[in-house]
């Protein structure tokens, strides 16, 4: 079906707004060097912020700093009578360190030996906060579990947080909490460990109510409970094993305090009755917390992206791939092309998207009705505007794909070749015979994120993802010239990341603060008649054409072998040939 082209987009390269239990995980766009005019933005009112140490509860007298990412201090406070501090952050709204310490006199519930103990000020604990999460009115908790993602993101003793750029520094710090969300089994739609819990005070201290700083709480509690020694060096044990599988990204996370934090989390899970015991109140109902199996190999490369672990609410993380799928039935995740505020499920509730993964037995099924996340403009005939049609499908692929002996080539293939973690389908590079197989592209055929016709597919890149507002706010669906995100899955279960890949070579133009885009190896030997040209028979692979490294299918090896799919915007923008075995539908 032919429609106009709608190809003149707005860039915006603004962040990844990730909703999550109390506020959003974000990572952030831009590009620029650290310094205080890209990190510090301002605004019109102060952004007063609560932060809630917890080990259980904190005394009054403990010192919580706020932190830039260079290490420089924001503004500081103390704890009062209740265990929190209120900090004023001023007008600044970047990604920060949030660090607590004690002093004299300072002391800390132990929910192990029942008694209070010493926080002394050498004692610290540690939190990161992406950018958009720092605003007026929010409230942090700064746990153990802080401590692991400040380690797994990378953060020095003096508060310097890993990255050279803000959108680097946002996303290492999305993917460090879910990366410690996965490792210790707590889902973030269940408690996000950036929120505050509701902590144990003392002996005579029970916690009562459903909320999600209630839940926090007695996780937390139960925790200490199992430690190997007090609540404190189940921190510090904890940040240690996350900076030792850094160091050996390939082994799984190793270390006392962490193994017995995974234990105490497949208890919970096998006995949901074990959360509370000891911390709840009596007579007070338990809240229902369905956590998951830790994910105890959890190396670097499982969360390839923000983030998108962190923001699930619908799927059950059992294995890398699910952590990759938004929640696109949240509006914060919904593509404002038009900017009227509106999803196309305000006036017809059949069109809000759903997208559910599952992992069983080696396969990974994605369950989605194939309603896009953005509005709905130039998808009909001559570029009109028509409703896209549910289509409910179930997409397989393996869990755990393996390269083939020989490629499977996509030439003049039509129909489904992979699928979006939006849950939309992904056509190959052409048209149906009645448009001589022609490119779509090329020829004019497609909307403005990449796609057509009121069964939405795509066949080239979904430019929308990285350039229009979405409904979180000033932000984008996924973080621009950011390396390693995931966009989607081929069927035959190799990753599809964006065309970005870091690069060290200044004297190459085309790397721009440290990060390339990468091109096809396609070289369009054609005449321009891009309606009348088939599109395989006009566009040639040749080997490091325009400085590629992809290979025929628009795939390669990472530096430990790691094979995957990379979108592009030229030909054949997403792949060319199955570099493994399509699983059957």
């Amino acid at each position: 079906m032919k429609t106009k082209p709608l190809l003149k987009l707005t860039t915006v390269f603004k962040c990844l707004a990730l909703t999550s239990t109390i506020f959003g995980i974000v990572s952030c766009g831009g590009g620029g060097g650290i310094s205080s005019d890209v990190v510090n933005s301002t605004s019109d009112s102060q952004n007063i912020v609560t932060v809630t140490p917890a080990l259980g509860a904190l005394s009054s007298g403990a010192t919580v700093k706020a932190m830039k990412p260079d290490g420089s201090t924001i503004t500081s406070s103390k704890t009062d009578t209740t265990g929190s501090a209120t900090l004023n952050l001023g007008t600044y709204s970047g990604p920060m360190t949030l660090a607590v310490s004690g002093g004299t006199g300072v002391t800390y519930f132990d929910e192990k030996s029942s008694t209070n103990l010493p926080f002394g000020s050498t004692d610290t604990l540690l939190s990161v906060v992406p950018s958009s999460a720092v605003t007026t009115g929010a409230s942090y908790g700064v746990t153990a579990l802080t401590n692991m993602a400040a380690a797994f993101a990378g953060v020095s003793t003096n508060g310097v947080i890993s990255g050279n750029t803000t959108d680097t520094i946002n996303t290492n710090i999305t993917n460090a909490v879910a990366k410690t969300q996965l490792a210790v089994g707590i889902p973030a739609d269940q408690i996000n460990i950036l929120s505050a819990p509701k902590a144990v005070s003392s002996t005579n201290s029970k916690l009562s109510g459903s909320g999600t700083d209630v839940k926090y709480g007695l996780v937390l509690a139960e925790l200490a409970k199992s430690s190997t020694g007090t609540a404190l060096t189940q921190a510090k044990g904890l940040a240690t094993s996350a900076t030792n599988s850094l160091a050996s990204p390939s082994l799984p996370i190793s270390g006392s305090e962490y193994t017995q934090v995974v234990n105490k989390i497949n208890s919970i899970v096998a006995t949901p009755s074990n959360l509370g015991n000891n911390f709840l109140a009596s007579g007070a109902t338990l809240p229902t917390v369905n956590l998951v199996a830790p994910k105890t190999t959890t190396t670097s490369t499982e969360v390839a992206t923000t983030a998108t672990t962190v923001t699930t609410t619908t799927n059950t993380v059992t294995c890398a791939q699910a952590g990759n799928f938004p929640d696109v039935s949240l509006k914060t995740n919904y593509i404002d092309k038009n900017l009227d505020g509106k999803t196309n499920w305000d006036s017809n509730s059949s069109l809000k998207p759903s997208v559910k993964v599952t992992c069983s037995n080696g396969v990974v099924s994605v369950v989605s009705n194939g309603v896009p996340n953005f509005d709905s403009i130039g998808t009909g005939k001559n570029g009109t505007d028509v409703a896209f049609k549910v289509n409910n499908v179930t997409w397989k692929f393996p869990q755990n794909p393996t390269l083939a002996s020989t490629t499977t080539s996509l030439k003049n293939v039509l129909g489904p070749v992979a699928v979006l973690i939006n849950g939309v389908q992904i056509y190959g590079p052409v048209e149906s015979p009645t448009d001589n197989y022609a490119d779509p592209f090329l020829n004019g055929l497609l909307n403005y994120c990449g796609g057509h016709v009121d069964t939405y597919h795509f066949h080239s890149f979904p430019e929308c993802f990285f350039n229009q507002n979405t409904l979180g706010g000033t932000s984008t669906f996924l973080p621009a010239k950011t390396p390693g995100v995931v966009l989607g899955y081929a069927l035959d279960g190799f990753p599809i990341l964006s065309p970005y890949e870091a690069c060290t070579d200044t004297s190459d133009t085309s790397c721009v603060n440290g990060v390339k885009e990468i091109k096809s190896s396609y070289k369009y030997t054609g005449t321009g008649s891009y309606g009348t040209e088939s599109a395989f028979d006009v566009n040639t692979y040749e080997a490091g054409y325009n400085g590629s490294t992809l290979d025929k299918c628009n795939g390669k090896k990472d530096a430990k072998g790691n094979y995957a799919y990379y979108a592009t915007r030229q030909f054949p923008y997403y792949l060319a040939c199955y570099s493994g075995t399509k699983t059957a539908q």
